[in-house]
């Protein structure tokens, strides 16, 4: 490996005091502690072949040994060697492999010597920061793992936290061309993005999530551009986003944005279709979150496509996705009278054959998004149903789900209440009892559900 002239301030920062180390507290073990003092001697004497085989015996060891068995230090010397292995241009084998050989002892550390206070030295983050800069290779992925180390900590997420380290990552992360054809690129930004992800659900990962998004939501678009190249990198954005909508800040950013108009433009695109899932369930998620009457809401009315929903829900009736369509359709309906007549006009021709054909879950969600426009009044759907004999179908369906029952009850009801004329209130009634007194009679027999009493008297009154 060349000799190579180091940073003057990495060589402040790291050798200042070379003893400068940080011992971890269980039993003391000085033929740890001598090895690595030997590999670190070896390697400055540019004695790689030895050095390397002094590393590889010290994670044996280590790899051989119990939690928390060594107390031993870790020298702030181990980084600056990474340091100069990775400003190498030589492509020495056995520098890289002593590479490759730090960072699993520093995996290893953690697991047999404790959570070592080094971990939260700020030098090492920067350190750390510098090897990213200056490495061709890439080696995105361990220092990636490393920081999932600390993070795992609280004093070293708030450290963390309080150094901005994950912004000057980030700054660096978008400096990465994702259009090339680097499959190093490509994991790094795979590996970064599964990182993000990790942070998000940590318990104060919140407090970074404004810079989370940024990070995404600058990619998605460039991501869009080569889709069928990053799909998989894609999926793990829109997880990002699905989490960081947990949060008010997460909804408002998002809300402020322009991804939901990029996502809509994906439903239509057959190539997306293996996210098309996880849009929808985006879209899920913010309709159970918002409050109905907010103008957050009132705006995702207007992004959001129903027709091309449906149209995916027409398309593969028996695919998973088609409950996620379903039950979007279900959200959306439950609070607004409109959707339920968008209902009746586009899918009353899917749902005919729904009782012959499909699943006991997919009978169930296509009721409860028929249940759902009854509760909104929508009777054309009710007769419309009832033509095209789907009304029948309604009775197996409700008979085994007692969660379904006081829905179908509640809808019913309200369905009633609601007509528009006494002729049709009158109609609906006679239609009720004709088809469901069975169903509301077994009902009242096995719960005790209000509204199956409420409708019984109704049967009643009528005749």
């Amino acid at each position: 490996m060349q000799r190579h002239n180091r940073d003057p301030l990495l060589t402040d920062m790291l050798f200042k005091q070379q003893e400068n180390s940080y011992t971890s507290g269980v039993n003391s073990n000085k033929s740890i502690d001598e090895l690595i003092q030997s590999f670190t001697d070896s390697f400055l004497n540019e004695d790689f072949e030895r050095s390397l085989e002094y590393i590889l015996q010290i994670n044996t060891i280590l790899s051989n040994s119990g939690p928390q068995t060594y107390n031993f230090n870790i020298n702030l010397i181990l980084f600056e060697i990474l340091t100069r292995i990775y400003n190498d241009s030589s492509n020495d084998t056995a520098s890289q492999e002593i590479a490759k050989n730090i960072w699993t002892f520093l995996q290893l550390s953690t697991k047999v010597g404790g959570f070592h206070d080094i971990l939260l030295d700020i030098n090492v983050f920067e350190a750390l920061l510098y090897i990213v800069n200056v490495n061709d290779d890439f080696t995105i992925e361990n220092i990636l793992r490393f920081f999932g180390i600390i993070l795992q900590d609280k004093k070293g997420f708030d450290v963390f936290v309080s150094s901005n380290i994950l912004n000057k990552l980030i700054k660096y992360m978008l400096n990465l061309d994702i259009t090339q054809n680097n499959t190093n690129i490509h994991c790094a930004i795979l590996n970064f993005l599964h990182f993000l992800q990790v942070i998000l659900v940590t318990p104060d990962g919140s407090s970074l999530l404004e810079s989370i998004c940024e990070y995404v939501y600058e990619i998605i678009p460039i991501l869009v551009q080569k889709l069928s190249d990053n799909l998989d990198i894609f999926g793990i954005a829109l997880n990002i986003i699905s989490e960081s909508i947990k949060y008010p800040e997460g909804v408002s950013n998002l809300s402020n944005s322009n991804i939901l108009t990029l996502l809509n433009e994906l439903l239509n695109n057959p190539k997306a279709s293996s996210t098309w899932k996880q849009i929808i369930s985006i879209y899920i998620n913010l309709t159970s979150i918002l409050s109905s009457n907010s103008e957050e809401y009132q705006n995702l009315l207007k992004i959001i496509p129903i027709e091309r929903i449906i149209k995916i829900y027409n398309e593969q009736p028996f695919d998973p996705q088609a409950s996620s369509c379903l039950q979007l359709l279900n959200n959306l309906i439950a609070d607004n009278k409109e959707m339920a007549q968008i209902v009746n006009q586009i899918l009353v021709p899917y749902f005919i054959n729904v009782f012959d054909e499909y699943s006991y879950s997919m009978k169930c969600n296509v009721s409860q998004v028929c249940f759902a426009a009854f509760y909104q009044g929508e009777f054309n759907l009710f007769f419309n149903l009832l033509e095209n004999g789907v009304l029948e179908g309604f009775v197996d369906v409700v008979s085994n789900s007692s969660e379904l029952q006081k829905y179908f009850c509640m809808s019913m009801l309200r369905l009633i209440n609601s007509a528009p004329s006494s002729e049709i209130r009158t109609s609906l009634i006679d239609i009720t009892r004709n088809v469901f007194s069975e169903l509301l009679e077994n009902i009242s027999e096995s719960s005790e559900i209000e509204e199956v009493d409420l409708l019984f008297e109704l049967i009643n009154d009528i005749q």
